[in-house]
């Protein structure tokens, strides 16, 4: 999924990177991040992309089910849903999340 630039935010034309909880280094963030997890740690994932505010997530809630959300710095979530596979929660995580910002 690319980051698409649009005229009231500036996004890189790069993917956004997604980590793993275990490679967050940041303690807030880690912590925004696990307070956001409803399911599973070992399996949640988050995504920025510049110039936007908040986080995509995704996290496995069974083998075949995906959760994803987007969610403000402030904590609150703002969208989520679920998707058959990672992929495609990846996808509608960053869809929400970039939707989200063109919003505000």
């Amino acid at each position: 999924m690319m980051c698409i630039s649009s005229p009231s935010i500036t996004l890189s034309s790069s993917s956004p990177g997604w980590r793993s909880y275990c490679d967050i280094s940041a303690n807030a963030e880690a912590d925004l991040a696990r307070s956001s997890s409803g399911f599973s740690l070992s399996t949640l994932e988050i995504a920025t992309c510049p110039g936007v505010t908040g986080f995509a997530l995704t996290e496995r809630i069974q083998p075949d089910l995906w959760r994803w959300a987007t969610v403000s710095v402030e904590g609150p979530i703002l969208d989520e849903g679920s998707k058959a596979t990672q992929a495609e929660a990846k996808r509608s995580a960053v869809a929400a999340l970039l939707h989200e910002t063109t919003l505000t």
